[in-house]
């Protein structure tokens, strides 16, 4: 399977909704999400710091927090956390290809056998133009 991991943002919702709405005030996250339906990947999922890894679905309150806020061993607590979930639900031979920052990639790509960095080394126009579909 291949699966698509995108960033949450900075920029949400102030109520509870989807995990998709509560981060599409995102220019970057919208066009993330648009650009790997047409990839047609058969599972995508969003990479939250407070709620682990999310299908668009999910159903969360609005929060502020970020992995910058996190220490070293909380980053790799959380990467444990989403790695678990993403394993047992994908499997080991799954392709998780990263729409997301250093923060993400970092420690949770460690735990995932076949992990690819999409957007390494693109700043946020450069990310923008890759999105464009």
């Amino acid at each position: 399977m291949r699966i698509a991991l995108i960033s949450c943002s900075k920029r949400k919702a102030a109520y509870a909704c989807s995990a998709q709405e509560m981060y599409s005030k995102s220019a970057l996250f919208n066009k993330a999400i648009k650009y790997c339906r047409h990839h047609q990947y058969d599972l995508i999922f969003i990479l939250s710091a407070k709620y682990g890894a999310l299908s668009p679905t999910d159903e969360i309150d609005t929060y502020e927090l970020s992995l910058n806020q996190f220490s070293p061993t909380e980053i790799e607590n959380w990467a444990e956390k989403c790695s678990k979930f993403l394993l047992k639900k994908c499997g080991s031979e799954s392709q998780f290809d990263f729409y997301a920052g250093k923060n993400y990639f970092e420690e949770l790509s460690k735990r995932l056998p076949k992990a690819n960095n999409i957007l390494k080394g693109l700043g946020i126009g450069e990310r923008l133009r890759f999105l464009s579909v």
